[in-house]
């Protein structure tokens, strides 16, 4: 009786969490996101925000970032215009910071896989 009394609480435990995370993920309205972590907008959103104006606009600002040998330097605001400007300027001239540590160039190609899987603008492919 106790087991089944335990497989039942468990159960109850999964569908409120997941129910619960659902609905925070519904609550993210677009604007919010230049105030999230860069890592977050770019894999976190949910799947219909990849759609939007407002990740198109990202993905514009991720792409002009983009150094000459392809990657991106790491812990970078490209979303909400934190970049640091000076050092951005110097990685577009050296191509110095492109990096795959920390998530950095992985987490760019993969918004930008986003963006394109729901807008098919070639410049994100």
């Amino acid at each position: 009786m106790m087991t089944i009394y335990k497989a039942f609480l468990f159960i109850v435990i999964l569908v409120t969490t997941t129910s619960v995370s659902a609905q925070n993920l519904q609550e993210i309205k677009p604007k919010n996101y230049l105030s999230m972590p860069w890592k977050y907008v770019a894999a976190r959103m949910p799947d219909a925000w990849y759609g939007s104006d407002e990740a198109k606009m990202v993905a514009d600002s991720v792409l002009k970032y983009q150094t000459k040998f392809g990657g991106w330097p790491k812990n970078s605001g490209f979303h909400n215009g934190s970049a640091n400007q000076e050092q951005m300027a110097k990685i577009k001239v050296t191509g110095i910071g492109g990096t795959f540590d920390n998530g950095a160039t992985i987490t760019e190609l993969r918004f930008l896989a986003k963006v394109y899987s729901h807008l098919h603008d070639e410049r994100y492919r």
